[in-house]
């Protein structure tokens, strides 16, 4: 339960970035599905402020439950599959890299075939997630002395849950490997040790195949309308709790933390 305490509120502590990605969206009388939204409060005020209409969406039960108590209509991806509400804008935060990295192919196109069938008429999927390098090339990073046997347990549960593209070579106080793989390395670390068996599973590779194998292949009807991706500032203090030199190798590789995409119904 601590665990799951320090993970919210380090997802809480960037939410102001996250309600960045519906900046100029949400207007009076919308419809809005907040689709994996965990149990913070911030969009569900965010929504309301513009006399938008809010829905949370959660599988879990225990967020459930706090939603409820707190007022908040939450429903389960079951009870989503089974009517046909529409929602005008549909927002993914921090959510899609876990669909592609939990469910298989089939059932990750599945469950966002069955997000995009509840889009209204020129209805918005806004997707909020990290951002691959898309970078093969094979680059080293320093881990600072004290935090090697840290990142080297990453390292390890990571390959194990197959997260890395190729050979990750760790020599003395070094990492080398390829940008995409240190990508993930990088920034799972800034979780901290007490994170590992949560987010030892899921690849943080957000591309741009992925974004075309499942969402916009075999739908026509979907438009991309935009997509940005940025580096959050503050990564730089948590990356440095860790590595050495990490500004250089964020400006030489051109590392996003985050993008965010909109994708409409046409």
């Amino acid at each position: 339960m601590h665990n799951e305490q320090s993970y919210y509120a380090r997802m809480r502590s960037t939410m102001s970035d996250k309600l960045r990605a519906l900046d100029g969206q949400v207007k009076k009388g919308m419809r809005v599905l907040d689709f994996g939204s965990g149990p913070s409060e911030d969009v569900y005020e965010y929504v309301q402020y513009f006399e938008a209409d809010y829905y949370a969406l959660d599988n879990s039960r225990q967020v459930q439950i706090l939603l409820e108590e707190k007022g908040i209509r939450c429903i389960d991806l079951t009870f989503l599959k089974s009517t046909d509400i529409k929602f005008d804008i549909i927002f993914m935060s921090s959510v899609f890299h876990e669909l592609l990295s939990y469910l298989s192919r089939n059932e990750a196109a599945s469950t966002m075939n069955v997000v995009l069938s509840h889009l209204s008429e020129h209805g918005k999927l806004i997707i909020r997630d990290w951002c691959a390098p898309e970078d093969k090339t094979f680059a080293r990073v320093e881990v600072i002395p004290t935090k090697i046997d840290e990142v080297k347990q990453w390292i390890k549960e990571l390959s194990e849950h197959a997260v890395f593209l190729s050979e990750v070579v760790v020599e003395e106080n070094t990492i080398q490997a390829s940008v995409d793989d240190l990508y993930n390395i990088l920034l799972h670390a800034t979780w901290g040790r007490q994170s590992i068996l949560r987010e030892s599973n899921e690849s943080y590779l957000v591309d741009q195949s992925s974004i075309k194998q499942f969402i916009l292949n075999g739908n026509q009807n979907i438009k991309l309308v935009s997509q940005c991706a940025y580096y959050q500032s503050d990564y730089t203090n948590y990356l440095s709790n860790y590595f050495k030199d990490v500004e250089a190798f964020v400006k030489q590789y051109h590392i996003c933390t985050k993008q965010v995409i909109v994708l409409q119904k046409v």
